[in-house]
């Protein structure tokens, strides 16, 4: 199989590149450098009696005059649309092509239309699981999970640790992998039901975790290659440049896990596995974050049978917390760092009110106004557990 796109016009004194992986092949260069190429293919297959094969050829140009840095430079320099040809024959011109499993357009990684792939797919064998009975009514809910977890979120992740994706782009993901939730319990897709209780006794994260991870992991991998390695002198000689490149930026320096792994690895007493160390915490974090959440909307906190306070109230409930005297240091600051609080019903709790208005996000509660409040949310959580 052969891919070859083509660059701008305009970009043709940039060096041709060649890349193969097994016995696949892609040609990067101006519309110039890939007639070169394309003779200098044929003649190597025709001097070592291979051949390659024309209908699995295509050419990916860039639309013209879009998004064209260099529209206002004169025609002359922006070279018509021209044919490409390999033993005679023409090859095919298209927007789109499949590499690798992968779908690619004139500027890299189609990312719309790989969110799209992934998710069509992984929903489909789920389905397809569900109709052969693996679900909570027919193997039951733990296999149904690990067979989630072994064969279809693989195919949900697959490309994810080298794309750039955006919160929209995640989120249509999570979404995906709820719907796949609710069918390992026998349960439509596309009903509102809460899948937050089987993801957290079954220990699956979000999918922002797990895209960073899977990014982590391939930087990680890369950097550790032979420098006599391709991938790893492109990493040396052209992504830490002065101008990062921003999808390199995007899994490295703009990545937390990447930078807790740094912090780790040249840390005076670096653990034996920085980067299973790095996930490691980051997955405790989240998980516990989540878990007191969790406890306290499932009405699990306070535990039952119902135990006494450390401040001596006999067999403390919910309420209790809104007058503790341990916790109301702690439930002032709280109530200071959110606002004044409007009247509530005798039902609602103060912390039920506050949760309720948390961002979505992970941005939303790791920047501005959101990122003290969830702090002391939290240091709250904690108290309750230990009074």
């Amino acid at each position: 199989m052969c891919h070859i796109a083509t660059l701008k016009a305009g970009t043709s004194e940039a060096a041709a590149q060649e890349r193969h992986y097994k016995d696949d092949v892609v040609l990067l260069g101006s519309p110039k450098d890939i007639t070169k190429l394309l003779h200098v293919a044929e003649r190597h297959s025709l001097e070592y009696e291979y051949r390659w094969h024309p209908d699995k050829c295509a050419i990916i140009e860039p639309p013209p005059n879009i998004n064209d840095e260099l529209a206002s430079i004169t025609s002359a320099r922006q070279s018509p649309s021209s044919d490409y040809f390999l033993y005679g024959e023409r090859l095919l011109k298209v927007q789109q092509f499949q590499y690798l499993g992968l779908p690619f357009d004139h500027n890299g990684i189609n990312s719309d239309q790989l969110i799209h792939q992934r998710i069509t797919k992984a929903t489909g064998n789920m389905g397809l699981l569900r109709q052969l009975g693996i679900h909570q009514y027919g193997a039951g809910l733990w296999p149904a999970i690990r067979a989630y977890r072994t064969f279809i979120r693989p195919v949900l992740e697959y490309g994810l640790a080298i794309a750039t994706l955006s919160a929209k782009q995640k989120e249509k993901l999570n979404n995906a992998q709820k719907s796949c939730i609710k069918m390992a319990m026998n349960r439509n897709s596309s009903t509102h039901f809460p899948t937050i209780v089987p993801m957290a006794l079954a220990n699956i994260p979000s999918i922002q975790h797990r895209v960073r991870t899977l990014q982590l992991k391939f930087v990680a991998r890369l950097q550790e290659l032979p420098v006599t390695t391709l991938a790893r002198s492109i990493e040396l000689s052209f992504l830490w440049d002065k101008n990062c490149d921003k999808q390199w930026k995007h899994l490295t320096s703009n990545n937390p896990f990447y930078q807790l792994h740094n912090r780790l690895k040249n840390s005076t007493s670096p653990p034996k596995d920085p980067v299973h160390k790095a996930i490691e915490q980051k997955r405790d974090k989240e998980y516990q974050n989540l878990s007191t959440k969790l406890k306290w909307r499932m009405h699990w906190l306070p535990s039952y049978p119902l135990k006494n306070c450390r401040c001596g109230f006999i067999a403390a409930k919910r309420e209790h917390y809104k007058s503790c005297p341990m916790l109301q240091p702690l439930l002032d600051d709280l109530n200071n760092t959110f606002g004044s609080l409007p009247i509530l019903p005798p039902e609602l709790q103060p912390i039920d009110f506050i949760i309720n208005r948390l961002p979505c996000s992970e941005i939303g509660l790791s920047f501005g106004k959101w990122k003290k409040k969830h702090r002391q949310l939290l240091l709250m959580f904690s108290a309750k557990l230990t009074v």
